[in-house]
C-alpha cells in the first residue's frame, strides 16, 4: 500500500507564520546592514576630507581603515567615492542611504548615471547584476567568472600547461585559451568541435539561447546562423528528433587541413576557435570548394554582413564593406598610411 504524500502546510499554519516571520527579519535585517554600508561611506569620505588618518598616526586612510575596521583598500576607496559621485545624483543617494541600494550596485550607477539618466540606471538596478550593470557602463557584454581549485602541484601544472597553450594559439587571455582547448574537444588544438544548436522555438519565435548555470544567455542573430552553418541542429519541434546538418566529420578534417587550421582571412591567421563555414550556405550540401576555415570572430562577421567572400577554394577572396580586398595592394596601401 502505497503513502500518500503529507498535506501541505496551510497559509495559516505555525510552519508558515514562522517562515513568514524569519523571512521578514532577513529583509530588515540586510536593509539595515546597506543602511549601515552607506553610513560608513559617508563616515570615510568626511575622514578623507579631515585627514583623520594624521590625526592618529596612520600612514593613509586606507591603512586606517585596513587595521581597525578590515576594510581593503579598493572597497575604502570605492565607498568614498559613492558618497562623493552620489551628491549630484539625489535619487541614488537617497536610495543607498534607506538600504535599498547595494553599495555594488551603487558603485555602478554612480560611475554610470548622469543626472540626466539617473532614473533609467536605478530602474535597471533591481533587477541587473553587478556584472550587467558594469557591463552598461562599458558597453561591452558581461564578463562570468568560472573558479578552479588545485593543490600547489596541481596549480604549477596547470599555469605551465595554460602558458603552452596560450603560446601556441597566440592567445594573450588566458580564459579564452582554456575555451579553445576545451571546445577542440580532445582534437587538434584551436580546432572548435562542431556546436550543437537546440531549436526550440514558440510559433514563428526565431530567438536562440544558450544555456549556462546562470540559466538561458540569449546570443545574437548571427551567433546562431553561424552555429546553423559549422554544426549541428537538433530540432525538438520535430518528432523523430533527427540531427541534421552536420558537416560529416570527412569532409570537415579535409577542409580543415586544406586550410592548414587557420582562419583564411587575410592578416588573421589565427589557429583557436576554428570553424567551417558554408559560404553558399548549408542548405547546398557540403561541398569542400564552397567550405572555409574561419575563426570565430570572422565568421561571425560574415554572417552580420560585415565580411563578404567571393569566389571558391582554393581562390577566395575577402572583402569589407567599404569594397577593400582584404590583402589586397590597395587595402595594404590604406592600412600603413600614417
Amino acid at each position: 500500500m502505497s503513502e500518500s504524500a503529507p498535506p501541505s502546510p496551510g497559509t495559516d499554519s505555525p510552519l508558515f507564520r514562522d517562515a513568514r516571520a524569519l523571512l521578514e527579519e532577513l529583509d530588515l535585517l540586510f536593509v539595515e546592514r546597506r543602511r549601515n554600508t552607506g553610513r560608513i561611506a559617508h563616515a570615510l569620505a568626511r575622514a578623507k576630507r579631515l585627514e583623520l588618518h594624521k590625526v592618529y598616526g596612520y600612514a593613509s586612510l586606507s591603512a586606517l581603515a585596513w587595521q581597525r575596521y578590515g576594510y581593503g583598500k579598493s572597497k575604502t576607496s570605492e565607498l568614498i567615492a559613492i558618497s562623493d559621485e552620489s551628491r549630484h545624483l539625489p535619487q541614488t543617494r537617497a536610495q543607498f542611504d534607506a538600504g535599498v541600494l547595494d553599495w555594488t550596485k551603487a558603485r555602478e550607477v554612480t560611475k554610470g548615471a548622469t543626472p540626466a539618466n539617473e532614473h533609467e540606471w536605478l530602474a535597471r538596478a533591481p533587477h541587473a547584476t553587478v556584472a550587467e550593470l558594469r557591463a552598461a557602463r562599458q558597453g561591452e557584454p558581461p564578463l562570468v567568472r568560472r573558479v578552479l581549485s588545485f593543490t600547489p602541484e596541481q596549480a604549477a601544472r596547470f599555469d605551465q600547461a595554460l602558458a603552452r597553450i596560450q603560446d601556441g594559439l597566440n592567445l594573450a587571455d588566458p580564459g579564452l585559451a582554456v575555451l579553445a582547448l576545451l571546445e577542440s574537444g580532445g582534437g587538434a588544438l584551436g580546432e572548435r568541435a562542431a556546436p550543437r544548436v537546440v531549436i526550440s522555438e514558440c510559433g514563428s519565435c526565431r530567438a536562440a539561447t544558450l544555456e549556462s548555470r546562470e540559466g538561458a544567455v540569449t546570443v545574437a542573430p548571427a551567433v546562431a546562423e553561424a552555429a546553423r552553418c559549422a554544426g549541428e541542429v537538433h530540432d525538438l519541434r520535430e518528432p523523430e528528433n533527427a540531427v541534421t546538418r552536420a558537416i560529416p566529420a570527412k569532409v570537415r578534417r579535409r577542409v580543415l587541413d586544406r586550410d592548414r587550421r587557420r582562419c583564411q582571412v587575410p592578416g588573421c591567421a589565427s589557429f583557436a576557435f576554428l570553424e567551417v563555414h558554408h559560404e553558399r550556405g548549408w542548405e547546398a550540401g557540403h561541398e569542400p570548394s564552397w567550405l572555409v576555415t574561419l575563426c570565430e570572430a570572422h565568421h561571425r562577421q560574415r554572417h552580420e554582413g560585415w565580411l563578404l567572400i567571393e569566389g571558391q577554394a582554393p581562390d577566395f577572396r575577402f572583402r569589407l564593406l567599404s569594397g577593400a580586398v582584404l590583402g589586397g595592394e590597395a587595402f595594404a596601401h590604406a592600412n600603413t598610411r600614417g
